[in-house]
């Protein structure tokens, strides 16, 4: 749903007498484009109903259910699964149309997170370019353990104030963002789990992980990604930074698994869009299998 409040969008579940909620919404100025019912209402006759409403509300029901948003990784890289080349250049890997389309991506989240690795060396302002979402501005995330995020980055001055997450004893100097400070891993980095509880707690629902390389590896292999956007060129980078970093896989016993969903076309480049195993789980059901 698409209203006044800053073009912002709208999912909202019904209970009882849907035909009277949305004559209500209409009232006060939305446009209601279709009613869905609950997961596993009694009655319900089309289950692509209930499986369309689940995709809708995952990261709302996540939330209430395990304080974690839904996750999705968003990832532009060569067939060889390189996002830049060994100097760090990255732009542009994909094409015009595939790039368009990850930012009509962006526009279907709450917050797009990256690590100050990325903001330092690609200063990208996190925003939504598409056309067809002007106002669909998602929340800037940036995971800088000493806050070394300088002042004037692109991402500090865009249509959302920033969130900076940091580890205790970083930089107490003033930026323009909300900085919260979160516990470290062993390794030193912001534990990402304190993330996305944090992010959750403020209604940020849907987030976008778009990197780096030791990123993606932390959080896939914490278990907390839903699924895996790729948008991947026709090209091979020999030698190029992986999409997932990190230490190599000793053994084939340690790849992280994932399922393909959708394939589409973006001119000459593809898009992947692969399921995660959420270590959560689904939260419309129990340990039994119930719906709840």
């Amino acid at each position: 749903e698409r209203g006044p409040p800053g073009g912002a969008t709208l999912f909202t579940t019904l209970s009882v007498e849907p035909g009277v909620h949305q004559a209500r919404l209409r009232d006060a100025g939305w446009a209601v484009d279709a009613a869905l019912p609950w997961p596993g209402q009694p009655g319900q006759s089309d289950p692509r109903w209930g499986a369309r409403a689940k995709a809708l509300a995952l990261g709302w029901a996540r939330g209430q259910r395990a304080q974690r948003p839904e996750v999705t990784c968003k990832v532009a890289c060569t067939l060889d699964g390189h996002i830049a080349s060994a100097g760090g250049e990255s732009q542009w890997i994909t094409g015009e149309a595939a790039r368009m389309d990850g930012h009509a991506l962006r526009a279907t989240h709450d917050a797009i997170l990256v690590g100050i690795e990325t903001a330092l060396v690609d200063n990208p302002s996190l925003t939504c370019r598409s056309p067809d979402h002007v106002d669909a501005h998602p929340t800037p995330v940036v995971l800088d353990t000493r806050l070394r995020l300088p002042s004037d980055a692109a991402l500090l001055h865009g249509e959302r104030r920033a969130l900076v997450f940091v580890g205790p004893g970083a930089s107490g100097r003033d930026i323009n963002a909300d900085v919260v400070c979160v516990p470290l891993e062993p390794a030193g980095h912001v534990e990402m789990d304190a993330v996305l509880q944090e992010l959750s707690t403020r209604g940020l629902h849907r987030v976008l992980v778009e990197g780096g390389g030791q990123i993606h590896r932390a959080i896939l292999e914490a278990g907390l990604v839903d699924r895996v956007v790729m948008y991947q060129a026709p090209t091979l980078l020999p030698g190029g930074r992986p999409w997932v970093g990190g230490a190599p896989a000793s053994s084939l016993d340690e790849a992280l698994g994932l399922e393909l969903d959708d394939v589409a076309r973006f001119g000459c480049d593809l898009r992947l869009t692969l399921k995660a195993q959420h270590r959560c789980g689904d939260p419309w059901t129990d340990a039994r299998g119930r719906t709840r």
